[in-house]
């Protein structure tokens, strides 16, 4: 005999995975929010401990942390979408991840856009602080031209730095421009599937 929760005659089947997914959602957050609790800095550090000196050191430790920002967001930016059309979903009997596919993400797929290009542009800078502690790069050659008195090989890197960042600012506004206008709504995510085919 299948377990689920009856409402209103119909046989939940997701009823008996709820405890399931409410651990897995509390584990998933408790590591977001260690991951993006230690600063980048710590991070470097530890994985410099880890995995030595070098570029690798910092790239490891900008990965986690953002790997913690970036986790927090896109699941807050999917949690606060509008809960009508990934109920009509559910109703007609699609599973969790069609939900996800169909109703959710095009509903948040623009902010999930803009926070990785912010979270983009942050590293970018980012990645200077945590090469000047070992971390390597771009933020080393440049801590080694400013020791060394290169002051016009140090100029051209933080003209390099200056360029990546407009470049991805160029970028957003492209992806902005890109994304079609907004059309008037169908009236059910039912209308949606049918003018799909």
């Amino acid at each position: 005999m299948i377990e689920g929760h009856r409402s209103f005659g119909v046989l939940d089947p997701e009823a008996s995975l709820r405890p399931l997914r409410g651990l897995l959602y509390a584990a998933s957050r408790t590591v977001l929010a260690l991951l993006r609790s230690i600063p980048e800095l710590i991070w470097v550090l530890l994985c410099i401990l880890a995995v030595g000196l070098g570029p690798f050191a910092g790239v490891l430790a900008l990965g986690l942390h953002t790997a913690g920002v970036l986790g927090k967001l896109y699941a807050e930016s999917l949690e606060e979408v509008p809960p009508d059309p990934v109920e009509e979903l559910r109703g007609i009997g699609a599973s969790g991840f069609q939900r996800l596919l169909w109703a959710a993400w095009p509903q948040a797929r623009e902010t999930l856009a803009s926070y990785t290009l912010l979270r983009w542009d942050h590293n970018l800078r980012a990645s200077t602080v945590v090469g000047l502690v070992g971390g390597g790069g771009i933020g080393l050659a440049l801590y080694n031209a400013v020791q060394l008195g290169f002051y016009d090989r140090a100029a051209t890197l933080v003209l390099v730095v200056f360029l990546l960042i407009s470049l991805t600012d160029a970028l957003a506004n492209l992806l902005r421009r890109r994304t079609p206008a907004p059309q008037a709504a169908p009236e059910s995510a039912l209308a949606l599937l049918a003018e799909a085919g």
